[in-house]
């Protein structure tokens, strides 16, 4: 359902832009996203204005102004608040899949509109005469919450073939459905992403990760093939994806424990080989990896959850928690209150976890006639292990006491 008076709600910072361009004598209009987003009774992360203005004239008018996207007329201003300012324009071929050729400035509003991805985006709004422009429908698509491409769907992703993984990110996030000639044209052009770079392919496939609307995203992607195309290795298992918290790497670990075979480590091979090949940051792969690994564990026994931990780390207890507890949902089995041992034992103060959390250090150790050398570090690792299965071990007598017993051995 669209909420029309809420359109008329823009922030003070957005008015201020459009107000000084007009009083230039320029036409100025709130566009897309932001648009689209006020409709629907959201608040919009960013904000944008298609002006007449060319993009000199913009930077002119602006004391704080940068020319973010100037080859295709657009300009930043920092009122408070970033916001592109576009000049209306026409595009050019896209040659390269991705951008136009060249950029064809325009006098008119619903030119500018007609080059954009779905019509739901394709809208504007004059604030100055309270009117909204709609000249592709997308006021009654997002009353349908449906997602159709503006003009042709085989035009608008073989401009750019990324728009078919935005077709399925925006149902994800807008909880709305594809349209059917739109999907089609996804079918037909699913090859086309593979000429679209892993990173940008990437950054798309984690915004629908973390949506709301998950499984309708990941399903949008398989009925069409692009899915196929992006990570063969997956097979339509989405249920732990969708069943995790909104977390990115969470999110990921769910969709690809699947992949690579049930044991941990091969499960966790086929994972890395998804996340390198779209390029993944070493810490968001470590983290993924590490869920990946450890997401089928199973013991109850608190000795092998204090090792668990231990493993991981304390701050990665709860993903962990958070995707067991998905698996269990998903499977069925019994989860044993493994999650609230994980939770209760991280967040316990007696729990040694880590060689720095036992009550006696290196030095410690020197202190008491033992040489230094590797021999000290591989000492600390025995205690630890020993203070893992008996967290009552963890005093400075016995520990010391202990300590004698592994060095004369």
């Amino acid at each position: 359902m669209t909420h029309s008076d809420d359109i008329h709600d823009i922030p003070e910072a957005v008015s201020h832009v459009c107000d000084r361009l007009r009083s230039a004598g320029h036409r100025a209009l709130v566009v897309g996203g932001s648009v689209r987003d006020r409709l629907m009774g959201r608040r919009p992360n960013d904000w944008d204005v298609a002006t007449g203005a060319r993009p000199e004239e913009v930077m002119a008018l602006f004391e704080r102004a940068v020319p973010t996207g100037i080859k295709y007329g657009t300009v930043t201003v920092l009122a408070g608040i970033p916001v592109e300012v576009t000049t209306f324009r026409r595009d050019g071929d896209y040659l390269d899949g991705r951008r136009p050729e060249n950029v064809e400035y325009s006098n008119s509003i619903e030119e500018d509109l007609a080059r954009r991805d779905f019509t739901a985006n394709a809208l504007a709004w004059d604030p100055e005469a309270g009117r909204l422009i709609d000249p592709f429908g997308g006021e009654a698509d997002i009353r349908a919450g449906i997602v159709r491409a503006v003009g042709r769907a085989q035009e608008r992703f073989r401009e750019d073939a990324l728009r078919m993984l935005r077709a399925a990110r925006f149902a994800a996030e807008l909880d709305f459905t594809v349209e059917s000639q739109t999907l089609a044209a996804m079918s037909q052009n699913a090859g086309l992403i593979r000429k679209v770079a892993p990173e940008r392919i990437r950054e798309e496939l984690n915004r629908l990760l973390v949506a709301p609307g998950v499984r309708r995203g990941l399903e949008s992607l398989a009925a069409t093939g692009l899915l196929s195309q992006i990570i063969p290795e997956v097979v339509g298992a989405f249920d732990i994806c969708a069943a995790t918290p909104p977390e990115l790497p969470v999110r990921l670990a769910g969709l690809l424990m699947p992949v690579g075979g049930t044991a941990p480590e091969n499960a966790a091979n086929g994972a890395g080989q998804v996340l390198e090949r779209l390029k993944y940051d070493r810490k968001t792969t470590r983290t993924v990896l590490t869920l990946v690994r450890e997401g089928e564990w199973e013991a109850p026994d608190q000795k092998e959850v204090r090792r668990l931990i231990a493993r991981v780390g304390r701050e990665m207890v709860p993903s962990l928690a958070g995707l067991r507890q998905a698996r269990n949902q998903v499977s069925g089995k019994p989860d044993h209150d493994v999650e609230a041992l994980l939770l209760g034992l991280r967040d316990s103060s007696n729990q040694a976890l880590t060689e720095t959390e036992l009550v006696i250090d290196g030095q410690d150790l020197l202190d008491q006639g033992i040489p230094p050398g590797p021999r000290v570090g591989r000492i600390l690792k025995a205690l630890l292990e020993a203070v893992l299965d008996d967290p009552a071990l963890n005093t400075r007598d016995r520990l010391l006491e202990l300590a004698k017993r592994i060095e004369t051995n």
